[in-house]
């Protein structure tokens, strides 16, 4: 019996501790956050892969990428832009962590409804 012991988070962020740099955990992060509100919304619609080809104008596969969150073949605008397709209305707001310190934080905001 093998012997399996849980891995321990060392930062705060999943993509840092799977060895990617600062920079791209932070772009694969707001890319995760845009394919999980697609996911979201193509579940309430109830929308088929046949559909989103439609919507979307992708191929079967770009689909299947984008369903199963590959989220490293698509560029975050590539994303917005199929958020818009979709019916939301994505913004990127920006918010500064630390008063003293100029570094703007980005999230990005799926707002349904126009």
């Amino acid at each position: 019996m093998k012997n399996t012991k849980a891995s321990k988070v060392t930062k705060d962020d999943l993509f840092e501790d799977l060895g990617f740099t600062k920079e791209e955990a932070l772009g694969l992060k707001r890319r995760a956050d845009c394919a999980t509100e697609i996911v979201r919304i193509v579940r309430e619609n109830d929308y088929s892969q046949k559909d989103l080809s439609k919507i979307l104008d992708l191929t079967q596969s770009r689909i299947s990428d984008l369903l199963n969150a590959k989220v490293s073949k698509f560029s975050l605008e590539t994303l917005l832009d199929y958020l818009e397709l979709l019916g939301a209305a994505p913004e990127i707001k920006t918010t500064v962590k630390h008063p003293k310190k100029i570094t703007p934080k980005i999230s990005l905001v799926a707002v349904r409804g126009r």
